[in-house]
């Protein structure tokens, strides 16, 4: 089962922020090479929802998943219209991450 996930991944890099002006810092420093973002709604310094709206002045067609406790309807709600690419809700396995990613990318939903 590893072996198919990371199959799906292979070619892709990943980056760990701490935080939102980490995760702002990173995506300043390579924009185009980012292909999405998960990013979780609760985080130190700079929550998600600051954090989004940050990521989407940088560049507006950036892809974010965004991570929470909170129901879809909760998280639909807050980010209608503001271009959020997709929402998982916490707790998830990495089939439903993959899942998820796979919807964003084909718009599949």
């Amino acid at each position: 089962m590893r072996n198919s996930y990371s199959a799906d991944f292979k070619s892709w890099m990943a980056f760990l922020a701490i935080n939102g002006e980490e995760a702002l810092e990173i995506f300043r420093g390579n924009p185009k090479g980012i292909v999405f973002i998960l990013l979780d709604l609760v985080m130190p310094k700079m929550d998600g929802g600051e954090t989004f709206r940050e990521l989407k002045k940088i560049d507006p067609d950036v892809r974010v998943i965004m991570s929470s406790g909170h129901s879809d309807r909760d998280i639909s709600s807050r980010f209608a219209g503001k271009g959020l690419a997709g929402f998982i809700q916490k707790p998830y396995s990495m089939k439903e991450l993959i899942e998820k990613t796979r919807e964003v990318f084909t718009g599949d939903e």
